[in-house]
């Protein structure tokens, strides 16, 4: 009795994890695409496990595909031909055309409509055979997960390398990210390799320090979908992990880690950042301020929904102040109990320093 019950609270849990109807559809999906005399569930097990290998063990897979199995051939999708082997039915038709948005099965190979019109999906995009053939190679993959992400205005099936460094430097631009490389607005025409690729660098939150675009797509496209490194079938695993994850353990993640979404504009920014300032400021009247490593803790804890690290805050600190929007100051006197704080509020630009953000009051 409790090995039963255990094993009935461990298939509650594998259902609270896994969206069952999309793992029935792609199935359905490799028997259509299989071989004329059928596919063993042996051969089915392996060739899907790249999908679910993120989401369930080795063990927790037999048994899922076996219930999987079990449903299809009771709801008359697919059969058995031959000792544990099977071939989907007629009936099953409709069900994959919908699943893949087409009017038709395209004549691909099984690698390709996983790599491709199953990466689609994953992505939340409608599948085609051009969008699909991008996606193919790793370059084409990372290229989709950036546009999609940053919300670049590029067609994902068309869009060049040069397109989206351009619109990765934007990104940076629009967030205050570009310090200490350009001090005028973007423009295309007068933005140089270089510029933008360090631009683009400011997105990531790991590695600041690229040389390439090659290497900046493969760096953001893995922190993007959380990748363990920057292969194109890891990039994929991770994506079919959304695909399968049941709706609310893929909505709770994202609800969970905000740090996806986009700071404000350098404004607003800079507003909060003198509001959180005036509450830890210390002096006198006419002479009040914050540290500026007090301020980041502090804004950190308040709006942990910016995409923001300390590098990218001191960074749009400083273009406040440049912009005229923010005042800093230096820490004149150090002794030993603020030389830490000191230390962590440093911020350089040329032959200056700053470690402190200037409060000012109202009759100032």
């Amino acid at each position: 009795m409790q090995q039963r019950a255990v094993m009935l609270q461990d298939a509650q849990t594998l259902e609270a994890r896994l969206n069952t109807h999309i793992l029935e559809n792609i199935v359905l999906l490799r028997l259509a695409f299989g071989a004329e005399e059928g596919e063993t569930e042996v051969q089915l097990r392996k060739d899907l496990h790249p999908i679910v290998m993120h989401q369930v063990s080795a063990k927790e897979w037999r048994s899922v595909l076996g219930q999987i199995i079990v449903s299809l051939v009771d709801c008359g999708l697919m059969r058995p031909v031959r000792a544990n082997a099977y071939m989907c039915t007629e009936n099953s038709l409709p069900r994959i055309l919908q699943f893949l948005g087409v009017t038709r099965l395209p004549k691909l190979a099984w690698h390709e409509i996983r790599d491709g019109y199953l990466t689609a999906l994953a992505l939340n995009l409608a599948p085609n055979g051009k969008l699909a053939q991008r996606l193919l190679s790793a370059e084409g993959l990372r290229s989709a997960i950036i546009i999609d992400h940053f919300a670049l205005p590029y067609d994902i099936a068309a869009a060049t390398t040069e397109e989206i460094r351009v619109g990765l430097a934007t990104v940076a631009e629009r967030r205050g990210l570009t310090s200490g490389i350009r001090t005028t607005p973007i423009h295309e025409k007068n933005l140089s390799h270089k510029e933008a690729v360090m631009m683009g660098a400011k997105l990531l939150k790991s590695r600041h320090v690229v040389e390439s675009d090659g290497e900046l797509m493969a760096c953001l496209a893995a922190e993007v979908v959380g990748a363990m490194n920057e292969s194109a079938s890891e990039l994929r695993q991770m994506l079919f992990r959304q695909l399968i994850s049941s709706k609310e353990s893929s909505e709770l993640p994202k609800k969970m880690t905000p740090v996806l979404e986009a700071p404000p504009e350098l404004p607003e920014f800079t507003q909060e950042v003198k509001d959180i300032a005036a509450k830890s400021a210390v002096g006198w009247p006419g002479n009040r301020r914050a540290f500026i490593s007090h301020v980041w803790r502090d804004l950190k804890a308040k709006f942990p929904q910016w995409s923001l690290n300390e590098e990218e805050y001191k960074d749009m600190v400083l273009n406040a102040q440049r912009a005229g929007l923010l005042r800093l100051t230096i820490a004149d006197l150090r002794d030993k109990s603020n030389v830490e704080d000191v230390a962590e509020s440093r911020i350089a630009y040329k032959n200056s320093e700053w470690h402190f953000i200037r409060v000012e009051d109202e009759n100032e």
